[in-house]
């Protein structure tokens, strides 16, 4: 890498950003796979993985969206 390649190591609010984000989408991604897999007994449980799976997601999507239009370090 050169110095002018936009890295979120250069800067550590875009690093613990970066970090979070992919946090969220394969955290989210984990918990609406395992909702799959709960037995139909639990449904309200299964329910709530794939509700907060997907909202997971979907935050960590709309904050790559941000990084994404933040200026570069």
């Amino acid at each position: 890498m050169t110095a002018s390649d936009p890295s979120p190591e250069t800067h550590p609010d875009h690093s613990r950003l970066h970090t979070t984000i992919w946090v969220l989408i394969y955290g989210g991604l984990l918990a609406v796979c395992l909702s799959l897999f709960l037995p139909r007994e639990a449904e309200l449980l299964s329910l709530g993985f794939l509700s907060g799976g997907g909202l997971a997601v979907a935050v960590g999507a709309v904050l790559l969206v941000i990084r994404s239009r933040m200026p570069g370090p």
